[in-house]
């Protein structure tokens, strides 16, 4: 399913964006050395706005873009969001697992998007489909550590449409009320 950001969601996607990058960079986790700092920063961004739309397509309010947060963008703490880069594979990193390893947390479900937000005349984001972490580390493959960090591959095929997900989203809302 392709979504058409707004200009407002792009404003808000580059600024959360940049301010996630600061936060990276003096964090305990910076950003991987190969990549270059704007393509560190374009990453952040991207990010960001697939956030932004699946919390749209799932009529969610995002969580995490206000001053006082923590400053990542998030779904209201409901699900996951991936960022895939065709041709490069779908991943699931080591730090996945802990959603699922916590008895403080619920089975998630990781939805997977694709954007391009580079040009403004050609701004999308194309949700793949979703599912739920403890389904996907079930089908992932353990790759060759070529990072500092695990990580699995996971195939996009099975994946639930994001419709499904609305009503799984609803759900999730009423439980916490």
């Amino acid at each position: 399913m392709i979504y058409i950001p707004t200009d407002d969601e792009a404003v808000v996607a580059n600024a959360v964006g940049e301010w996630r990058h600061v936060k990276a960079a003096h964090s305990k986790n910076p950003p991987l050395p190969h990549l270059k700092e704007d393509e560190v920063i374009q990453q952040d961004r991207d990010a960001v706005l697939g956030e932004l739309t699946v919390a749209r397509a799932l009529n969610m309010y995002p969580t995490g873009l206000d001053k006082g947060s923590k400053g990542i963008a998030d779904v209201g703490y409901f699900c996951e969001v991936r960022m895939v880069r065709p041709p490069k594979p779908a991943s699931l990193q080591h730090n996945d697992r802990r959603h699922l390893d916590s008895d403080r947390r619920e089975d998630r479900p990781m939805v997977f998007v694709v954007v391009d937000n580079r040009r403004t005349e050609f701004r999308r984001v194309d949700i793949l489909g979703w599912d739920y972490l403890s389904d996907l580390f079930e089908r992932a493959v353990p790759q060759r550590q070529t990072h500092v960090m695990p990580w699995w591959r996971v195939s996009m095929e099975g994946l639930r449409h994001i419709d499904e997900l609305k009503k799984v989203a609803l759900e999730w809302l009423w439980s916490k009320s």
